[in-house]
């Protein structure tokens, strides 16, 4: 190698050195070897390849069709990586692609934890079980986030030039930090310090990959409610004539007795010896139907809609 050639090579490292490049020393046959390395910190990103095959909230007794999905992830160590639940969420295979590499490996996901993510800017509504629903009004204007000013569109100074939105300040902090929040309520400036964690939910936001439970009887699909709402549903029968627009709708008592559950209502219905089975709803809605006939119509409306049991796994006894 010429000095000059030699010279040219040591500008092109030192200005390698100065990109963030790395050169690796290649030997003959090793080619493919010589590719620069930019950032040796994204090595640690990879991409999370997903099939799904969410529940089918109208028929709970089946799944919808499968479709795929891709984000990115985050070796955390352990042979782990961190991710968004959401993007795994009723996962049937997870695959996971290295960068730069052409090949996938299988991973297996560990218990999600889909109730992290905090977001939101102004007090438009406030959740009657989150902790903020002691300090925080409806139509408090919220000024500033630890001592960071909020503009009229609910953005804040991030880089020079730029702005960002307001969620980003939460996203900084972990659940139990504590934040200073400025708020304008009536004509009165007011600082609250507030503690962040999740709110309890009375209604679960998630089901966390598990098939919903159902339980059906004369035609009625009865479902434990939750956030992706699986809708009640009437599989129209002669037996359920003057029922079929009956939807969306809490059951309050059976035969007298008060419903605290999916399973204590199925309960009920499997072992009633009386002449009626009689759902009282909200609204002051009431359905009535011969017990006889309905177990024995029951039978039927599955064998028509190709529905294999009566109840989910979860509910048998």
């Amino acid at each position: 190698m010429s000095p000059v050639s030699e010279r040219r090579l040591t500008r092109q490292q030192q200005a390698a050195e100065q990109n963030g490049h790395v050169n690796r020393s290649v030997g003959p046959g090793t080619e493919w070897e010589t590719v620069v390395r930019v950032v040796p910190a994204m090595d640690a990103v990879v991409k999370v390849f997903c099939v799904h095959t969410d529940p089918n909230f109208s028929l709970p007794w089946q799944r919808k069709r499968q479709y795929s999905s891709s984000c990115s992830g985050f070796i955390i160590g352990g042979r782990r990586v961190l991710t968004n639940a959401h993007s795994v969420e009723h996962h049937t295979q997870v695959k996971l692609k290295k960068r730069g590499s052409d090949t996938k490996y299988l991973a297996t996901v560990w218990p999600l934890e889909p109730n992290v993510i905090l977001k939101g800017v102004r007090v438009r509504r406030i959740e009657p079980t989150a902790p903020e629903s002691e300090v925080l009004k409806l139509s408090d204007i919220l000024l500033s986030f630890d001592v960071v000013k909020i503009a009229n569109d609910g953005t804040i100074p991030f880089r020079d030039g730029e702005r960002i939105g307001f969620s980003y300040l939460v996203s900084q902090k972990y659940t139990g930090d504590k934040a200073l929040v400025k708020v304008l309520r009536g004509s009165k400036v007011l600082e609250f310090k507030i503690k962040l964690q999740p709110h309890k939910r009375l209604i679960p936001a998630h089901i966390n990959g598990k098939l919903p439970s159902y339980y059906i009887v004369a035609g009625f699909v009865f479902s434990a409610v939750s956030v992706p709402y699986l809708r009640s549903e009437v599989l129209v029968a002669d037996i359920n004539i003057r029922y079929e627009d009956i939807v969306n709708t809490q059951v309050i008592t059976f035969n007298g007795k008060p419903v605290k559950n999916l399973k204590c209502l199925a309960n009920m219905v499997e072992s009633c010896k009386d002449e009626y089975l009689k759902f009282e709803l909200e609204y002051q809605q009431v359905m009535v139907v011969k017990t006889e006939t309905a177990k024995a119509a029951t039978l039927d409306i599955l064998a028509m809609h190709c529905i294999p049991s009566t109840m989910s796994d979860d509910l048998k006894p």
